[in-house]
């Protein structure tokens, strides 16, 4: 008698990765149908449970049927399951920067192994952590792209995928007062600048001349241009150019009045005393002076600051009396404040009664008191007048700008702290990381042996969906 038959008939699994475990076997026929069936993965040592795969491999199975009565068969069958391609996209695959403000795109599927490069590091660079990819913007304006790449892992191929970053220049605000006024013998810086960002360079120029960081300062009656240029890295420079000028003042200080009594003793226009400063004419001063002859004679001002007033001579009616003047009181004396001019008053002879001299206007006091900011001026505390500059380091009420709170895809800003009166920007905010999805999956269609199944991933804070395919049930 002769051994029975067996038929085996033996499909291998071959197929690509999908996270799935499989039998190393897809198939198999075997007759009669209770024969034994063992497995071995080495060829020596045999189990009757089915081998397993799941992770990318390649191996072999030998299979051998045996059962009483029938001649053992046996195959050998190779396995094998393949790399699937890499799994990357992107939230966001380009982007507009302005400087110093930074972005975020998140990283979905394949977030393990990653790098991350940029093809010029001036004009951006990105660094990764967790799913989120923070670019932020060199101080160079144009286009760099950023490269996303996943290493080749045993379960999946490398991937990659490109963000476009267009970093564009910040702006710079400047804003600039020139100064204009009237003499008043004071130093005064020629403009009075604002600008955002605080740390700016400032640079002036006068009349288009050479240009330099000390700020200008101006004096003595005089008009000119100042060009003030505000530059810094990452920023579009900007530039302005506005005049300065300081009129004349009227009167120049301690004028005579326009006619004086003087004492007999006075015999000629130079031995007349005038006030501080001033002095007779050249031509006037050897003009002879007789009891009770009016003369005409002209006084000069002479100071150091010569040149800055309207009105610097004046012609003065000298009478010689027959009187020595030497007993004189001062009349009609009036102290300045803040809101008026004062005067010196007039001098009289106490013996003759006449008016020797007349007095000269006093100017006004400098107001006082009151603390200037960044867009009031001081207040004077005597008469409530606003005088004096800006002071624009000294700011009123703080505000938040900007502020934008950071969801699954977009980056957020904890905003500027920005004053209130003049805005600018006291402290500038920080870029805060995009969070990045968190999904929540469940199976939304069950595999079977005849049509793939599917889950639907979902993200719990936007609502953002994607699927992934999940492979037939095999036939056991």
């Amino acid at each position: 008698m002769q051994n029975g038959t067996i038929s085996l008939k033996v499909t291998p699994y071959v197929g690509t990765y999908d996270g799935q475990e499989h039998n190393a076997l897809s198939n198999i026929s075997v007759e009669p149908s209770d024969t034994k069936l063992e497995y071995s993965l080495d060829g020596e040592n045999y189990v009757t449970e089915m081998p397993k795969i799941k992770d990318t491999s390649e191996f072999t199975v030998t299979v051998v049927a045996s059962k009483e009565g029938y001649k053992t068969v046996s195959t050998t069958e190779t396995i094998k399951i393949n790399r699937a391609e890499g799994k990357l996209t992107l939230s966001s695959y380009s982007g507009t920067l302005t400087y110093p403000n930074s972005t975020s795109f998140t990283i979905n599927e394949n977030t393990t192994n990653v790098s991350i490069t940029s093809s010029n590091t001036n004009i951006a660079t990105a660094s990764l952590n967790g799913n989120t990819v923070t670019v932020k913007p060199g101080t160079t304006d144009g286009k760099a792209i950023i490269t996303v790449t996943t290493e080749e892992t045993i379960n999946y191929t490398s991937k990659t995928a490109t963000y476009e970053a267009t970093v564009n220049n910040g702006s710079i605000n400047l804003r600039v007062t020139p100064y204009t006024g009237t003499y008043d013998g004071r130093q005064h810086n020629a403009v009075t600048v604002n600008v955002t960002p605080s740390d700016a360079k400032l640079e002036y120029s006068i009349n288009g001349g050479t240009y330099s960081t000390t700020m200008p300062t101006v004096t003595n009656s005089s008009s000119f241009t100042v060009t003030v240029r505000a530059s810094k890295a990452g920023y579009k420079t900007q530039s302005t150019t506005q005049t300065v000028k300081v009129n004349k003042a009227k009167d120049a200080p301690h004028m005579p009045g326009s006619a004086m009594s003087v004492p007999k003793s006075n015999k000629t226009v130079g031995t007349v005393t005038l006030a501080k400063d001033w002095t007779w004419q050249e031509s006037d001063k050897a003009t002879a002076l007789e009891v009770g002859v009016p003369v005409t004679a002209t006084a000069v001002y002479n100071g150091a600051d010569k040149g800055n007033y309207e009105n610097e001579s004046v012609v003065i009616t000298i009478t010689r009396s027959d009187c020595e003047h030497k007993n004189t009181v001062v009349r009609n004396e009036k102290e300045s404040t803040c809101k008026e001019e004062g005067y010196s008053g007039d001098t009289y002879c106490k013996d003759c009664g006449e008016c020797i001299s007349t007095g000269y206007a006093i100017e006004k006091k400098e107001h006082s008191g009151g603390t200037a900011t960044c867009t009031h001026k001081a207040k004077c505390s005597v008469c409530g007048a606003e005088y004096g500059t800006l002071n624009p380091n000294n700011h009123e009420a703080i505000k938040l700008v900007g502020k934008k709170d950071a969801d699954c895809t977009s980056s957020g800003y904890t905003g500027d702290k920005c004053c209130s009166g003049c805005n600018a920007v006291l402290e500038k905010g920080k870029t805060i990381a995009a969070t990045g999805h968190d999904y929540h999956s469940e199976i939304t269609r069950q595999p079977t042996t005849t049509a793939e199944g599917e889950r639907t991933y979902t993200c719990v804070n936007c609502n953002d969906t994607y699927t992934e395919t999940i492979p037939k049930v095999s036939a056991q």
